[in-house]
């Protein structure tokens, strides 16, 4: 059995549309974002939603999943359905997962923001990411507190998909400049030892080059 933590969003949409395309059996519990059950901060103490609960994981013992393109991925490994198996079409896959992920979605979210949900634009708008922010970060920070890497102990492409993003919010975003991730240690020893990494050098002083 599967139960879905979510409020009424886009992002629970991509869940639900998935569950039932894999024709799992299931049960969705809307939530108030601000509010999340006491079940699902017990099984993961951020309370971010969606999130699944999947009470028949994988070595029996259950998963508890949260973000929504995490999650229909998971359910895409677990009922072998819906990821292609051509090797161009899965790259192609692949390559559309990350542009709706890291291009699209952020564009959507914060357009909607500015244009239906706050009068005053510019002033909610900067206040509103400023807080994601600091709410990411603080998350990361308590992860790498029990992990050596975004992924456990070694080192992934998850390690190289956050740094250059980190550390430019280190270094040029007024919001964050020093003080936010200053207080962060375990943020701090994750950036220095993915920073020591000669590739990781390399790779960015090469695309420090040029702007594109």
């Amino acid at each position: 059995m599967l139960t879905l933590f979510a409020s009424r969003s886009s992002l629970a949409q991509r869940c639900t549309i998935m569950l039932e395309e894999s024709a799992l059996a299931f049960r969705a519990r809307l939530q108030d974002p601000d509010r999340p059950s006491r079940a699902l901060l017990r099984d993961k103490p951020p309370g971010r939603l969606p999130a699944l609960v999947d009470h028949d994981g994988p070595f029996d013992r259950p998963v508890v999943l949260r973000q929504s393109i995490a999650i229909v991925l998971y359910l895409a490994k677990k009922t072998g359905r819906f990821v292609p198996g051509d090797p161009e079409e899965h790259a192609r896959f692949l390559e559309w997962v990350m542009i709706i992920a890291s291009d699209l979605y952020p564009a959507f979210t914060a357009h909607y923001w500015m244009n239906e949900m706050t009068p005053a634009p510019q002033a909610e708008a900067a206040e509103f990411w400023e807080r994601r922010l600091a709410r990411g970060f603080a998350e990361l920070d308590d992860h790498l507190a029990s992990h050596r890497f975004m992924a456990g102990d070694e080192y992934s492409a998850a390690d190289i998909i956050a740094y250059p993003m980190t550390v430019m919010a280190r270094r040029d975003f007024r919001a964050f400049a020093g003080q936010p991730l200053a207080g962060h240690r375990h943020l701090r020893r994750w950036m220095t030892a993915v920073g020591r990494r000669p590739a990781v050098r390399r790779g960015m002083t090469l695309a420090a080059q040029r702007r594109t």
